[in-house]
């Protein structure tokens, strides 16, 4: 569990750091446009070359955005990985239990609530967030 904890850190170490070497592309990206508008405005550029470089630019923000949807979904990856080995570790605590102690059920129950007529809601602290209820 451990060793799978490790990996699962470094991997999204590296997606969040290339996750904010791509928003600084595109933001760089974004300024340069604004530049090459100065430039024109200043008839250094012609219309064309303006609208060509506008263009390209926009191809490449484009990628960079879907570049940056796929480095979230692989965040979110790593966040569902790391939330299933949390669940793994309290089952195998919970599988070795011998005594269900105040300081286990602490550990396994997050919120409990009682409405008016009576009923109780318990809301596990492992329940699947992805789960509709």
């Amino acid at each position: 569990m451990n060793a799978l904890m490790n990996k699962l850190n470094i991997k999204k170490r590296n997606v969040l750091k290339e996750l904010e070497k791509v928003q600084s592309v595109i933001e760089t990206l974004r300024n340069k446009k604004l530049e090459y508008v100065d430039l024109y405005t200043e008839n250094v550029l012609t219309k064309e070359d303006l609208v060509e470089y506008r263009e390209l630019t926009e191809n490449k923000i484009k990628d960079l955005q879907i570049k940056k949807a796929e480095l979230n979904e692989k965040l979110q990856e790593c966040d569902n990985e790391d939330y299933a080995i949390n669940i793994g570790k309290k089952l195998k605590d919970v599988l070795n239990l011998k005594e269900l102690t105040p300081q286990v059920l602490h550990s396994l129950v997050e919120k409990i609530t009682c409405k008016n007529d009576g009923t109780v809601h318990i809301q596990y602290s492992f329940v699947n967030p992805l789960q509709e209820t």
